[in-house]
C-alpha cells in the first residue's frame, strides 16, 4: 500500500457479490413467453440468434 500512496491513491474497501453455488436457490421467473422464446432460440441457427440479439439487446438490457 505504501507504493500506491506515494502516487496519490486512496485506500477504499472492496465489496464482493457471490452467486449461489447451486441452481436450487434460484427462482424460475420465466413465463410462457420466455419459455417459448428459449425453445425457439435453441432451434434457430447461430447467425439468426446473433442478428436477433443485436436487434433486441437495447430493449432487454
Amino acid at each position: 500500500m505504501e507504493f500506491k500512496s506515494r502516487w496519490g491513491a486512496a485506500a477504499s474497501p472492496l465489496y464482493y457479490m457471490y452467486a449461489p453455488e447451486s441452481k436450487a436457490g434460484l427462482k424460475d421467473e420465466g413465463g410462457k413467453a420466455a419459455r417459448a422464446a428459449g425453445a425457439l432460440f435453441r432451434i434457430l441457427p447461430g447467425f439468426s440468434n446473433r442478428l436477433l440479439g443485436r436487434l433486441f439487446y437495447r430493449y432487454l438490457a
